[in-house]
């Protein structure tokens, strides 16, 4: 086979057609690349992948008979009962051996393309139940390939990924939909790989002790987020400064603290835009519409977007809004909470201007309707930025916010591990409203909470509230609280003695950051930190209103 040859084996089972079509829909044509995929399919199923395929995919999609060459730049699929064996540059299909066992046996193919191949074979383990694929796996990594599996927490069925990931033998593990780029990046940059692996499959004191730097410097547990996700980003840190391990790097952080807020912002690296995958905001409109016509006027509208980085996606749906209701919006109290860890990012969204660049995607007619020319860039009308509430806000340690009609939480989930998985999804149940909707990324699923979200468009990642009887656990991690400045005369008993107590201290123990406490009346009981910059004390008799404590030009928006 040519150097330049690379073959890209692509092995899945139950749900693995909608996997594989987003994998081909995100795969860029290469002419120097050949995809193989081994389908589990019944012996007596009559297949139309090579016509369902054919529709998503930039290169040519063939179903594979005995004996024809492989070329570049196409793909081939399996046909249903056979094996596939790769032979030096043709096919070879052979009956299955037994009736039992899947068909085709992605172990048989991925072992022979490891042997062809070497270090050109990339094995791919997507959607699917059993293990198959997982001894294939480590054969191509013995003989130099690369080998990725589909994130469990995104597969509609986790088992053969994470039979895979088990064996230790897996380079990356992400989502379908940024498969092509990380397969780029690894044959673009080998060694990069090789030191994530290595660094993987090491005790790695370093990295723990990075994780706690970086907890102490920005009061989030970072343990709880992918390894593998925040070492391939560190990599490209150390190749910049010439360095050749984690350890010569957590070397570095120590006599260079500062540093730390370089990893921070490498991590952070929000990809967001305006409308991304615009079918699916097209789709949610319809369900935004179902949520207003539930809503009497005066109604709350309330809408949170966590891991919002700089506002693109909270905007977008405030527009949306906008679009549906018209002038029928003041009839509203519309309350859109787009929430980050990110300060810096979270400025740059309060400020609501962004360049031409941002805005390539959106249609003409909502440029023209909802921004301002403002020098080279573009801001967002006033109404449009008056609905979003930015905050920094810590989905994984901070309190939820309550009485919800709909969660947009899109592509924050995948960057974290399966048990902080496990803690976010009944919070979220726990702030939705009844029927309350859910509104995910593409190669996002609700995964083993079925119980609690029902789907309602899987295709868009639009997910229920389910009314159930069951209570989840909710975990939230406690951090310093801040320091208390009290306001109230009343009393301060030692130990909670009601539930709105223990909701109280609850809140003081998570917040981290300045806030104030008040009753029905408006009237502040305690202040919590330094909100100098939002609070102060006019002339005249005491009055102790929050309203009429504000500031002059927060008072409408806080009203």
């Amino acid at each position: 086979m040519a150097k330049d040859h690379y073959l890209v084996g692509v092995g899945a089972s139950a749900g693995g057609l909608e996997a594989i079509t987003e994998f081909l829909n995100h795969f860029a044509y290469e002419p120097n690349f050949t995809i193989i995929i081994a389908q589990h399919l019944s012996p007596n199923y009559k297949s139309r992948m090579v016509n369902i395929l054919s529709k998503e995919s930039k290169m040519e999609v063939l179903e594979i008979s005995h004996g024809i060459e492989i070329e570049k730049g196409k793909i081939y699929i399996t046909p249903p009962d056979s094996d596939l064996i790769i032979k030096e540059n043709s096919f070879e299909l052979t009956k299955p051996y037994t009736s039992h066992g899947p068909k085709p046996s992605v172990d048989n193919f991925f072992q022979s393309l490891a042997e062809v191949a070497k270090s050109r074979a990339i094995g791919v383990i997507l959607s699917g139940t059993g293990s198959d694929g997982a001894i294939g796996v480590k054969a191509i990594k013995q003989n130099g390939g690369i080998t990725l599996a589909q994130d469990p927490f995104t597969a509609k069925y986790d088992g053969m990924p994470l039979a895979a990931i088990e064996t230790g033998h897996v380079d990356i593990v992400c989502s379908v939909d940024k498969m092509y780029e990380e397969i780029k990046e690894a044959i673009k940059n080998p060694n990069s790989l090789i030191l994530v692996q290595k660094e993987l499959n090491e005790d790695n004191k370093s990295l723990t002790r990075l994780f706690y730097l970086l907890s102490k410097r920005t009061g989030t547990d970072f343990s709880n987020y992918k390894p593998a996700t925040i070492l391939r980003r560190l990599v490209k840190r150390l190749e910049m400064l010439k360095l050749n391990s984690l350890k010569d790097y957590l070397d570095f952080v120590e006599a260079n603290p500062k540093e730390i807020d370089v990893i921070f912002q490498m991590i952070l690296i929000g990809v967001t835009e305006f409308f991304r995958d615009p079918e699916s905001f097209l789709e949610l409109e319809k369900y935004l519409a179902k949520i207003i016509a539930s809503k009497n006027a005066g109604d709350n509208i309330r809408i949170w977007a966590p891991g919002s980085s700089s506002g693109e996606e909270a905007y977008s749906l405030a527009i949306l809004l906008s679009k549906i209701l018209k002038e029928k919006i003041l009839n509203y109290n519309i309350q859109i909470f787009a929430t980050d860890i990110d300060e810096k990012a979270i400025a740059i969204a309060r400020k609501g201007i962004y360049s031409p660049h941002s805005l390539e995607k959106v249609p003409p007619e909502i440029i023209s309707e909802y921004f301002i020319r403002n020098n080279n860039d573009y801001e967002l009308v006033k109404s449009i930025r008056s609905m979003v509430l930015f905050s920094k806000h810590d989905i994984t340690n901070n309190p939820p916010f309550l009485k919800l009609d709909l969660i947009c939480c899109r592509n924050l989930l995948i960057y974290f591990s399966t048990n902080l998985q496990k803690q976010i999804f009944p919070i979220f149940h726990y702030a939705l409203n009844p029927d309350g909707y859910l509104f995910l990324g593409k190669s996002e699923t609700i995964g083993q909470f079925s119980d609690l979200f029902s789907t309602v468009d899987n295709k868009h990642k639009i997910f229920q509230k389910r009314r159930t009887s069951s209570v989840s656990a909710l975990r939230f991690s406690t951090f310093r609280p801040s320091r208390r400045i009290v306001l109230s005369s009343e009393t301060q008993t030692k130990a909670p003695v009601s539930n709105a107590e223990i909701v109280r201290n609850t809140f003081l123990n998570v917040f981290d950051y300045p806030h104030v406490l008040i009753n029905d009346n408006m009237d502040l009981l305690e202040i919590f930190g330094d909100v100098s910059s939002y609070l102060g004390l006019s002339q005249g008799i005491m009055n102790s209103n929050i309203i009429k404590l504000t500031i002059k030009d927060l008072q409408v928006e806080l009203r």
